[in-house]
């Protein structure tokens, strides 16, 4: 996948990232620079000084086409440490400007991570963790550059689709907001959600990889996008974070996918028995596809979508070999869909999560919408959304709206229908007029 890269950095390191980056890549590398002084570990600035910093940085980033931020990496030369620290990551953050108290630069980038979810931010971390698993710290090789890791390692992740926020990233701060308080110690966004459980789209087509991570994320998921072999082992091989519901298509065919299983080591153990003969090492046959992926074997929901490919042999032949292994899968409710869908509660309803009695979608658990209060009046705006809030949500809907008006492709289309969801759940439905 044809990855975009900026640099918010200073000179001279910016240039020589530049460099470095171009030598890697082949290609033109932008950069913003940013004053020497926002970078330094120990001073921390009034929180007036990011606004300017943030429309500086949110006028070029909506300078790139929407299919361009999609492919974009912002590397910003920060060094951060423990996202989720709520003395440093809080977006509401601001000391009343009498007390002359500094700010955690950190705030700055909480606006920019909540203000452009497509995009996938890296920031420098001093932590050295050797070959760590998506389990064990999900940033680390999609959103952190540790010590041990060199920046070209970031093309092994060129699939990594952060719209749907699959490693937390957005959630971390929404557990920062929902524990503010105000002055009388009442929670101010009370009802904002967050998400405890994941699903993953595994589709080559970006189409149906797009929609249904789409699908899943509207109703309470983290969702992973996976349309190549490479993130879809990262997810759900040895060590993977694996997913609660897996939305699969059942004949995949990645491009990315190993030419020759008998010459990879690790999947050794998964060349016997039934899968001998290489004509049945085949990704559609699920046997072996779960042998090779093995977190697959322990998600509780598996949604198996296709074509129909199963009137046609060799597909047929592994259609009746698949039924047989899914029979033995007695953890896992397994079901199988038929493209093409009418909808996203179309696919959510067939998917068997639907309250057909009450008429309404199954959410994920403990993931509730629309929230059941909006907390109290504030005193600064009634029950308004705090105005940094309304900041980040106005900048949302205003580019849903330019690149819904430019859409011509599925993933544009949920690409603008994911900045309004966002907009509309950082709102917690106060402030209403822009809620709605």
């Amino acid at each position: 996948m044809n990855q975009n890269w900026l640099i918010i950095s200073y000179e001279p390191l910016a240039s020589s990232l530049e460099r470095y980056l171009h030598t890697c890549y082949s290609k033109p590398i932008e950069k913003l620079i940013l004053p020497r002084r926002f970078f330094d570990e120990d001073i921390y600035y009034d929180v007036s000084d990011y606004n300017n910093y943030y429309e500086a940085i949110s006028q070029k980033l909506c300078s790139y086409r929407s299919s361009e931020l999609r492919h974009l990496v912002v590397l910003m030369t920060k060094w951060v440490d423990g996202i989720g620290n709520s003395s440093l990551w809080n977006p509401l953050h601001r000391h009343a400007e009498e007390r002359k108290r500094v700010h955690p630069q950190e705030i700055l980038l909480s606006w920019l991570v909540l203000s452009f979810p497509e995009v996938r931010w890296i920031f420098f971390n001093g932590s050295p963790q050797k070959n760590p698993s998506v389990h064990e710290n999900p940033f680390y090789g999609f959103h952190y550059f540790s010590n041990d890791v060199k920046l070209n390692s970031t093309q092994r992740y060129a699939g990594y689709i952060p719209l749907f926020d699959p490693c937390g990233l957005r959630n971390r701060l929404r557990k920062i907001l929902q524990e503010k308080t105000d002055d009388e110690g009442n929670l101010i966004l009370k009802g904002l959600p967050v998400r405890l459980l994941k699903a993953a789209a595994i589709d080559e087509e970006p189409v149906y990889a797009y929609m249904n991570a789409y699908i899943a994320y509207r109703f309470g998921y983290l969702a992973w996008a996976l349309i190549d072999w490479e993130m879809t082992e990262k997810v759900f091989g040895n060590n993977g974070s694996g997913a609660d519901l897996v939305f699969e298509d059942l004949y995949l065919n990645f491009h990315d996918r190993p030419a020759n299983f008998r010459e990879e080591e690790r999947f050794k153990e998964c060349l016997k028995g039934d899968f001998e003969d290489r004509g049945e090492q085949h990704i559609s046959h699920l046997k072996f596809r779960d042998c090779l992926l093995p977190g697959l074997k322990d998600v509780k929901e598996r949604i198996l979508v296709t074509v129909g490919h199963r009137k046609w042999c060799p597909d047929k032949e592994r259609w009746v070999k698949n039924k047989v292994y899914l029979a033995t899968l007695l953890t896992t409710r397994v079901k199988t869909l038929y493209k093409p869908f009418t909808g996203i509660f179309d696919l959510w309803k067939k998917a068997g999560k639907w309250k057909h009695f009450r008429r309404e979608p199954r959410y994920a658990d403990k993931f509730t919408w629309p929230p059941t209060g909006t907390g109290p009046m504030l005193a600064s705006g009634g029950h308004s959304a705090p105005g940094q809030l309304l900041v980040l949500a106005h900048r949302l809907l205003d580019r849903a709206q330019n690149i819904l008006k430019q859409a011509e492709t599925v993933p544009e289309a949920i690409h603008a229908a994911l900045l309004a969801l966002e907009a509309k759940e950082l709102l917690v439905n106060k402030t209403p007029t822009t809620a709605l």
